[in-house]
């Protein structure tokens, strides 16, 4: 069967399609407000519908009732400090396993009780019958199912603390957003119009008394951040958002008209899952139908386009029953006292089980969605990019896997490259469904091709529907004959931070080329970097042309608009960037424009400023800024409403985008299906950044490689340079052929930090034992790191633990095995003996950080053996600080290792740096030795 048209699936909708009641509004001669609700509705007691404290009683009793198969947590709290829950449904619930997971959600929109009842009726269903039905057996076993039925708790509770459907005291229709305080008297954030995919556009309002009000940014309500954490910490294959009203299944994009690059699983998925639906709702259409969401109405921020959009999730939104021409035609199950969002009681049930199946195939296929499609087919390759030399051959493979519901065959072929050979082994390929296979690209490159990069497309058609297609690009790079680039700085790490001082700097030059190559120069040069200076990276007044720009179209043949160049209005001097057709843009348009991309690694601030003028009506059709962060959009600006009637500067600031060595711009414009007007108007595009004035400080030295180097050789040259100045530098390394056929790999750059010398102190030692303490903080505390600046030799170290009293004494011997040597660490409060075995002085050099606070040591009955920690010498009273001599130390003696003599230590005598002593305390005290 053909696929369905877009067209012919919009035709289908008819009156069924949802609309968004606002009240006062009417269609087809009836009014809404009556209804929605009845004026003065009667409370009608405990029904079907859970309130919030119900929902997480259910939720409570389900993982009493089922704990071996359910987990129960809070991804987060509201706004108003509610926990948002979710559950969990595996054979194994507390473990993270490798099997596919699904994710179902409710209750985004406060007044959609029903979502929040098919969520606990899917729950309810897979823990009830486990072990006793075999299909939901295996999914529990082979699955992780994540449910999260109340996304909006304080929006549920607000809209009725009660389960009655007729009470929904706060609106009409009832309350829709969250409950965040606005700050100007109004109350409430649309949730899925808060998620970060596309954020700011057509769609959403940016006026808080919006139902569709998006808030102040992406994810700036506790509720979204809570979803997104948590999906952040899953691997979610499939999930459901279940919405009300409408009997559609909704699935992405919902931002654009243009189709998702798996719109055919998409349509696939959902038609399956349609015709699993039952109708025992008795709605007045018995069909719940399938569409692109922007189909329905473009949205902005959603859920379902995040997750898709971000998260690569094949994202579903189920609007549920009834359909608004069940309130056209009376049905007294959503009209007074009930409405179309709060449907009498009696169709809980009904709703919970008409839906049940499509949840439960999600479930099933979730190992492999494509099994939704008669054909599918899905390609890879081990390496998709090699080096080929000329006159050599090399093989690419292309697998291929029969992922589709049934049998095919496949056609195979290669795009052609002129005087090259490539071959398969195969042409056609027949895989049974869910079979793999691979095929054997071969490549022979003609011995006089010229260096570069070369592309070869790799082309899969199934024969069962011809429609369906996939390639693989292969990238062949070719070597230049004569090709060499500098490939490293080996003595530095780029961002390092280094010590004043002197470096052997370090680079290693390679031959990417064919030749053999003797003795081409290379060179270094240190720049200091300096105060910044402003740097023109792209300007642009329009006068040019579009070169420098690409424009992108999301919304197909939905409008008419795109980016264009204009003589209409500038700011100077005759031509801008306006986005529409005719005079005016259109209804329900999406378009990008993009200047080039650019780099901010070396800057230190960054700004893009733009002149403009708009008149884009407010609140609902937006002029918006983002920046690309290496990883998603960021909306840095939206414009909308009146705006400056002659072109007024905007500015931007980059400074978040730093450091990035491929920032992105674009300027993006949607409309709705509502009012048009004049638009948006950008002249003089202009981006600047900071970046340090280098002054060279040394070179460009010239080393030139010795001997002969062939393809693929490297060699590491040297230069020396002592660094006596602290502050920031950049050193370039550069390979100087001359018969360089690409100079791209020449340059290896890195950007060091040189920083004044730590701290050291010498500490004498003398032939035979010594007696010392460490006066500084070492970062790496081992004992070789720590006595590596030893001039002279010596085999022993050894260190009394004052508090162990059976065997105190720890010792390291250089000549013995590792196993009897128990000394490991040296911390800068020990005293040490150290037995240096040569005649005549020598020193260790101790490097660290200075003491910056009071040194506690603990000191046991009887004799302790302790450093001095400090670099300030004192008298034995000052030392001593917190304790008296007499009352909690009797005692102190150390050892003169230039006399070889003991000394005990007087009232006149001083505590030394770098020195060890045995004190002896009365008591179990702690000396808290000051800086």
């Amino acid at each position: 069967m053909a696929p369905v048209t877009k067209l012919q699936r919009v035709l289908t909708l008819t009156i069924s399609i949802f609309v968004l009641v606002m009240p006062g509004s009417s269609i087809l001669g009836i009014d809404f407000v009556e209804i929605a609700a009845a004026d003065d509705p009667q409370p009608l007691g405990t029904t079907s519908y859970h309130s919030l404290n119900e929902t997480v009683a259910e939720l409570v009793q389900i993982s009493i009732e089922h704990p071996g198969i359910t987990k129960l947590v809070s991804i987060g709290k509201s706004y108003e400090g509610r926990d948002i829950w979710a559950m969990k449904v595996s054979d194994n619930p507390d473990t993270e396993e490798d099997e596919p997971e699904i994710y179902f959600n409710g209750n985004h929109h406060a007044r959609e009780w029903l979502t929040i009842e098919v969520c606990l009726y899917i729950l309810n269903y897979l823990t009830d019958n486990y072990a006793t039905n075999t299909t939901i057996t295996n999914i529990v076993d082979n699955r992780q199912i994540w449910v999260v039925p109340c996304v909006n708790p304080d929006g549920r509770q607000y809209d009725s603390p009660e389960d009655d459907p007729s009470n929904h005291k706060h609106q009409q229709a009832g309350w829709r957003k969250n409950r965040r305080d606005n700050g100007d008297g109004n109350y409430g954030v649309d949730l899925n119009r808060n998620y970060d995919y596309m954020w700011g556009g057509a769609g959403a309002s940016d006026d808080t008394s919006s139902e569709v009000y998006r808030g102040t940014e992406p994810f700036s309500e506790n509720e979204t951040r809570a979803i997104r954490d948590f999906v952040k910490q899953h691997n979610f294959v499939f999930s459901i958002s279940y919405h009300s009203y409408g009997q559609l299944i909704l699935y992405p994009w919902g931002y654009t008209y243009n189709e998702s690059k798996d719109n055919d699983l998409f349509w696939a998925v959902a038609n399956k899952m349609s015709d699993l639906i039952t109708n025992k709702a008795n709605s007045s259409q018995s069909r719940y139908i399938p569409i692109e969401g922007s189909d329905l109405y473009m949205t902005s921020g959603s859920d379902d386009d995040w997750l898709y959009g971000e998260m690569g999730i094949y994202a579903f939104c189920f609007e549920l029953y009834p359909v608004i021409n069940d309130a056209i035609l009376g049905d007294p199950a959503v009209t007074i006292p009930y409405d179309l969002f709060h449907p009498r009681q009696d169709k809980v049930l009904p709703v919970c089980e008409d839906n049940i199946e499509a949840a439960l195939y999600l479930c099933k296929i979730a190992d492999n969605p494509f099994q939704a499609m008669d054909y599918h087919f899905s390609l890879s390759t081990p390496y998709a990019s090699q080096v080929i030399n000329q006159s050599e051959t090399k093989q690419f493979t292309i697998s291929i896997t029969n992922d589709g519901a049934l049998d095919d065959t496949y056609n195979i072929s290669a795009s052609a490259i002129p005087g090259w050979t490539i071959d398969l082994s195969s042409e056609t390929m027949f895989l049974s469904s869910g079979a793999s296979d691979s095929v054997t690209l071969s490549v022979t490159v003609p011995g006089g091709e010229s260096g570069g990069e070369y592309i070869i497309k790799a082309n899969v058609t199934s024969q069962g529907n011809n429609s369906v297609t996939a390639s693989l690009i292969f990238t062949v790079n070719v070597p230049y004959f004569n090709d060499v680039g500098m490939v490293s700085i080996d003595t530095f790490l780029d961002g390092g931070k280094y010590p004043l001082g002197n470096y052997l700097i370090k680079s290693t030059a390679k031959n990417f080329g064919r030749n053999g190559l003797f003795g081409f120069d290379t060179s270094l040069e240190i720049r200091k970097l300096g105060p910044p200076v402003r740097q023109t990276i792209f300007s642009d007044n329009m006068e040019g042309g579009a070169s420098n720009w690409d424009v992108v179209d999301l919304d197909g043949s939905s409008s008419p608009d795109s980016w264009k160049i204009v003589t209409t209005s500038s700011h100077s001097p005759t031509r801008s960037w306006w986005c529409g057709s005719s005079s005016m843009y259109s209804n329900i348009t999406a378009q990008l424009l993009h200047p080039p991309s650019f780099s901010l690694k070396w800057a230190t601030d960054a700004n893009l400023s733009f002149y403009h003028k708009y008149k884009i009506e407010e609140s609902y059709d937006y002029g918006s800024v983002d920046v690309y962060n290496g990883v998603k959009w960021i909306n840095m600006a939206c414009f909308d409403g009146d705006g400056p009637t002659s072109f007024e500067k905007a500015v931007i600031p980059l400074g978040d985008f730093i450091g990035r060595d491929d920032v992105r711009v674009r300027f993006r414009f949607t409309s709705d299906e509502g009012v048009i007007d004049d638009g948006w108007f950008i002249d003089d595009v202009l981006i600047s950044a900071d970046f340090p004035e280098e002054t060279t400080v040394y070179g460009p030295v010239i080393k030139q490689t010795a001997g002969i180097m062939g393809q693929d050789q490297t060699q590491q040259l040297s230069w020396d340079y002592t660094f006596t100045e602290i502050g920031d530098y950049k050193i370039y390394s550069t390979t100087l052929l001359d018969t360089d056929e690409q100079n791209s790999n020449n340059l290896s750059v890195v950007k060091i930090t040189i920083e004044p010398l730590p701290p050291s102190f010498e500490i004498p030692l003398q032939f035979g034992w010594n007696l010392i303490s460490l006066p500084l903080i070492q970062s790496d505390t081992s004992l070789d790191t720590v006595l590596t600046s030893i001039s002279g030799k010596y085999d022993a170290v050894s260190w009394y633990d004052s508090s162990e009293t059976e065997d105190p004494w720890k010792h390291h011997h250089t000549q013995k095995p590792d196993h009897l040597n128990d000394l490991k660490d040296i911390d800068h409060k020990m005293g040490l003996w150290i037995h240096i075995t040569e005649p005549g002085g020598t020193t260790l050099i101790i490097t660290g950080e200075e003491i910056s606070s009071q040194q506690s040591i603990t000191l046991y009955p009887g004799w302790n053996l302790v450093g001095y920690p400090t670099i300030l010498n004192r008298n034995r009273t000052d030392g001593l600080n917190n304790l008296n001599f007499t009352d909690d130390v009797n005692a102190i003696w150390t050892f003169n290792a230039s006399s070889q003599k003991w000394e005990k230590m007087n009232e006149e005598d001083y505590f030394k740096t770098g020195s060890g002593y045995y004190v002896h305390s009365k008591f179990e005290k702690t000396w808290e030795v000051p800086l």
